[in-house]
């Protein structure tokens, strides 16, 4: 080891950082900025990795190729550094105790790993390119690589939302260009009724031109073992549609079912008619329930049409 490139990397690594630290000191008066979070050492967390909110191996696929070429490094030079750097810094990164790393698509935070992480990703690609496999690799590579690329254009249109993902919600819109209003509505609830078939279907409801934001507020009666309802919807919105629900309430005494599902959502348009659709369960305690639906807040949305059907088994 070459003890005088430990000077030389702490003196260009502060120098690297002094222009922050300056920047912090004019625009709040200290060279140290406390931004009110912390690093959870001892619980990271991994859904920065695996999870369906961000997860870096679910929304940039290709980048499970960067560990699995660890695994391939050991014959070269490099292999202790890439392999000490890429194992902490992914730690470090995923003990962020605010590991959404706020609006954004996928692990943001590790994008500045992707130099280094080149290296085990030639590996990997070395190791194949010459062997029986190398289809099959450049056939998974291709179909990652797509993956990762559609994924973005569902982000930038915002179909893949940039902070309320789940994993009910990502399945139904898996490589989908087109989602449905039923699949758009998994980003607020999670009752979804696969199949209709075999349930007797009864129209509560039907309303056309209603522009109050209480839409219904009637007493219902279900008898049966399984009981959903089916909300449809056409809402013209409002100027200022973005932060408004379309909810339901379900009361039995003094239990309470409250469903909201947002106006505006990866399919639709302020100036434009929106579809909406959505499943609510209905609990078997529920015999006797106060079924309400209403906007909210309500900001003199049109609703063209409501559609309320009881589907029992």
């Amino acid at each position: 080891m070459h003890k005088s490139h430990i000077g030389f990397a702490i003196l260009f690594g502060f120098i690297g950082i002094l222009p922050q630290l300056i920047y912090w000191k004019i625009a709040t008066g200290s060279f140290i900025y406390e931004i009110g979070s912390r690093w959870d050492f001892l619980m990271p967390h991994f859904q920065v990795l695996f999870g369906w909110e961000k997860g870096w191996f679910v929304y940039t696929p290709v980048t499970i190729f960067f560990i699995v070429g660890m695994f391939f490094i050991k014959q070269y030079p490099f292999r202790n550094v890439v392999l000490w750097y890429g194992l902490l810094n992914i730690y470090i990164i995923i003990a962020w105790h605010l590991w959404t790393y706020a609006a954004s698509y996928s692990a943001r935070a590790l994008v500045e790993s992707y130099p280094v992480l080149a290296f085990p990703l030639t590996a990997f690609i070395q190791r194949y390119y010459h062997s029986k496999w190398r289809y099959l690799c450049y056939t998974v590579s291709i179909y990652l690589t797509s993956v990762n690329i559609f994924q973005i254009w569902q982000y930038s249109v915002n179909i893949l939302h940039y902070e309320d993902m789940n994993h009910k919600y990502y399945s139904h819109i898996y490589l989908k260009s087109n989602p449905m209003p039923l699949d758009m509505s998994l980003l607020d609830t999670h009752d979804f009724l696969r199949s209709e078939k075999g349930y007797y279907k009864t129209t509560i409801a039907k309303l056309v031109n209603a522009s109050d934001s209480i839409l219904y507020n009637k007493p219902i009666k279900v008898y049966a073992m399984y009981a959903w309802l089916k909300v449809e919807s056409t809402i013209m919105p409002a100027n200022t549609y973005w932060d408004g629900h379309l909810c339901v309430d379900l009361k039995n005494g003094d239990s309470l079912k409250h469903v909201a599902v947002r106006l505006h959502n990866g399919i639709t348009r302020p100036d434009a008619a929106n579809k909406y659709a959505f499943y609510i369960e209905v609990p078997r305690y529920f015999q006797h329930s106060q079924l309400s639906i209403y906007i909210d807040p309500h900001k003199d949305e049109v609703v063209k049409e409501l559609r309320i059907t009881q589907l029992i088994k």
